[in-house]
């Protein structure tokens, strides 16, 4: 495990944020766009009246080598001795869960690249603008914690990536049109940027539906891709224009006769890749042998069929798996059409792996999109009335977020060999964001951020490495992070950071133990 630290070689980086107490220190004219008219937020707060305002004093040039990054005295409204002090002397109103900040534009040049749709949601959450490099988040991060003196977990989502990941979707599977999977992660500003780029929502609960709707996305974006539904949200779609959904059983065809006759339905199939990190096919998908019956079951009741849809599982790299499915869909196509049905809907699931952005823009994702091109080709050829769709979640969630947690506490044992390992206490674990070890598989990648607010470390000291486990925050053993992993040795004060954090990780989490996660605030850059 590596330590972060401010890199020399970046383009820029962030020399100091300055925090003050409900206002603007130097607010120009952009900002004052930001502040009116005033927007809901993920609490449901308006960002109007923010706990905090940052304003971005300055963007400086790469630190020399060796030299420390000064940072200037600090504003700071008198803190508060617990967490619940702090709430009583605010309100009892849920706090906005983004940062807003002030004196942030784009560059000319990044300005005038941005769709007007984007800049504009961009701007309305107050994002950050800086410049491209390595490092540039984890000072970012290192700047946040030296203004605010926070303790509490924070998020860092950097914008541009998930617009890099929509161009490079786009270049590498042009036919088919992504529909991201909300339940991966809800993040307000996340499904507000890829609305603005087009893309359609994949929802699978009435919560979810309202989500994207209140942010002004049209119902015909929108898939209810969960194949059983409870009547009442059934009901709340018809009432709200959502006319497309996923079923795979009789008790679903005979719920939407009666609830939401007039829906567009695709008839889920199974289609499971077996490497994939979450296997799906056992809960839902249709048997191909069943097929038949459900196409006359829903003939019979006067539903309308309009397509297939499949789900290989979550984090799926079999690219034959995607074939499979296309094969398979095409022969439900071919029933469904003598059966008197207009398809006109293939809706191929999730399970594209994580996209990261390469120098040149490219993404790796296998073999993936070359076999689900040569399948579209040879079996749906493109008759300018077949829509493909997809459900990616994980591919533009997880390397957007950064998330940084505190640690609050360490101890030092002896293991075998004679060598020093050490336990650290951090802010959040295995209830909250960190769920992801549990029912996503995930493989973390900790890196340890030296505090701004502690005195520096003496030259090498960073370079020994010690087997080091985390442990969460909670009561319970079960709460252990990662064990021996090699890391510098830390201190109280100082965090760890958490790269690639954005996928099925807060959307997961509770409140265990009374420790506030889901009210981790995020910050927004684009860089």
């Amino acid at each position: 495990m590596r330590l972060a630290t401010l890199a020399s070689g970046s383009s820029t980086m962030l020399n100091s944020l300055a925090l003050c107490d409900r206002e603007v220190v130097a607010e120009c004219e952009p900002c004052a766009e930001m502040v009116e008219p005033a927007l809901p937020t993920t609490s449901g707060n308006s960002n109007q009246d923010c706990l905090d305002m940052l304003e971005l004093a300055a963007v400086a040039g790469p630190a020399s080598s060796g030299e420390a990054v000064a940072v200037p005295p600090l504003v700071l409204p008198l803190a508060a001795e617990s967490d619940n002090e702090a709430d009583e002397a605010i309100s009892d109103e849920p706090t906005p869960k983004f940062r807003k900040l002030s004196c942030s534009e784009p560059t000319s040049a990044v300005r005038s690249a941005l769709r007007p749709e984007l800049l504009s949601a961009l701007k309305a959450r107050g994002t950050v603008f800086l410049g491209q490099g390595e490092g540039v988040v984890e000072g970012y991060c290192r700047g946040v914690i030296a203004s605010e003196q926070t303790e509490d977990n924070f998020y860092v989502y950097n914008l541009a990536v998930v617009e890099r990941l929509h161009a490079a979707w786009v270049r590498l599977m042009p036919r088919v049109h992504p529909c991201y999977a909300v339940k991966c992660n809800p993040d307000e500003g996340l499904l507000a940027v890829l609305a603005s780029l087009g893309a359609g929502f994949d929802c699978a609960s009435e919560a979810e539906l309202a989500r994207v709707l209140a942010l002004g996305v049209a119902p015909d974006r929108l898939v209810y891709a969960h194949p059983c539904k409870p009547p009442k949200q059934i009901r709340w779609a018809q009432a709200h224009g959502v006319d497309l959904t996923t079923f795979d059983s009789e008790s679903e065809l005979a719920k939407m006769a009666q609830h939401h006759p007039g829906s567009g339905l695709l008839l889920r199939i199974r289609a499971d890749d077996p490497a994939a990190r979450c296997q799906l096919g056992n809960k839902y998908g249709a048997e191909l042998a069943c097929v038949p019956r459900l196409l006359e079951a829903a003939a019979g009741l006067g539903l309308r069929v309009r397509g297939v849809s499949f789900h290989v599982g979550s984090g799926a790299k079999n690219p034959a798996a995607f074939s499979a499915a296309i094969e398979a869909a095409r022969r439900v196509f071919d029933l469904g059409a003598a059966l008197g049905f207009r398809m006109d809907v293939l809706d191929l699931g999730g399970g594209f792996c994580g996209g990261e952005v390469g120098p040149d823009g490219h993404v790796d994702l296998g073999g993936v999109p070359d076999a689900i091109n040569v399948a579209l080709d040879r079996l749906f050829p493109d008759d300018g009335e077949l829509r493909v769709i997809a459900e990616p979640g994980r591919y533009f969630a997880e390397a957007c977020a950064t998330y940084a947690c505190y640690i609050n506490g360490w101890r030092g044992r002896a293991v075998e060999g004679g060598q020093q390992a050490y336990d650290y206490y951090i802010t959040d674990g295995l209830y909250g964001s960190m769920n992801c070890l549990v029912y996503d598989h995930a493989e973390l990648a900790p890196v340890g951020l030296r505090s701004p607010l502690l005195p520096p470390v003496a030259a090498g000291e960073d370079a020994a490495l010690h087997p080091s486990t985390l442990f969460g925050p909670t009561c319970d053993g079960l709460d252990t992070v990662c064990r021996d992993v090699p890391m510098p040795r830390l201190r109280n004060g100082d965090w760890v950071l958490f790269p690639r954090f954005g996928a099925y990780t807060i959307a997961g989490a509770v409140n265990f133990n009374g420790f506030d996660i889901t009210g981790a605030k995020v910050h927004y850059v684009y860089c």
